[in-house]
C-alpha cells in the first residue's frame, strides 16, 4: 500500500476506528489478564487438580478476555473493508494522477508546437505567411487529402 494524506474525510474517519478498536482491546486484554489472574487465584486457593475440570475454570479462563476478543475481531473485519477502500481510493488516485500528466504532457506539446511556429514566423515572416495562406486555401479546398484509390460514385 502506498503512504501519505489521505483526501476522502469518510475513509480517514474509518481507519481511525480502526486503529480505536485495536488500542482498547489491548487495553481490555491487560484488564482481562489482571481479572483472570485475580479469579484463577481465588479459584485455585486449596483446591485438588481434579477439581480445575470444571465449567468455572472454563469461565474464569474466558470471561476475562470477551471484550478483548471482541473488539479485536470488530477490529480485524473494519481493517478488511478498509483495505479495499484505500486499495480502490489509491487506484483512482493513480488514474487521476495520469490523466493530470497526461493533460500537462499536451499542454506542454501544444506550447512547444506554438513556440516553434511563433520561431519560423520570426526567422522567415514571407514563409510563414505564405504557410497560413496555403492552409487557409486548402481547408476550403474539397478533395485535399482523400484517397485516390478509393472510386467515387457520381
Amino acid at each position: 500500500m502506498e503512504s501519505g494524506y489521505i483526501k476522502d474525510p469518510q475513509l480517514r474517519e474509518d481507519i481511525l476506528k480502526v486503529k480505536v478498536y485495536r488500542i482498547f482491546s489491548y487495553i481490555f486484554f491487560a484488564a482481562g489478564f489482571f481479572v483472570f489472574l485475580v479469579m484463577y487465584h481465588n479459584f485455585i486457593d486449596g483446591k485438588t487438580i481434579q477439581e480445575f475440570f470444571s465449567f468455572t475454570l472454563l469461565g474464569i479462563i474466558l470471561l476475562p478476555f470477551l471484550p478483548a476478543m471482541s473488539l479485536s475481531l470488530v477490529a480485524h473485519k473494519t481493517s478488511i473493508k478498509n483495505k479495499a477502500a484505500l486499495k480502490l481510493y489509491y487506484e483512482e488516485e493513480a488514474k487521476r494522477k495520469a490523466e493530470k500528466i497526461r493533460a500537462a504532457n499536451e499542454n506542454i506539446l501544444k506550447a512547444a508546437q506554438a513556440q516553434q511556429e511563433n520561431a519560423e514566423a520570426i526567422l522567415d515572416p514571407a514563409a510563414a505567411e505564405r504557410e497560413q495562406k496555403l492552409d487557409a486555401a486548402l481547408e476550403n479546398f474539397d478533395g485535399v487529402g482523400d484517397d485516390q484509390s478509393v472510386e467515387r460514385s457520381g
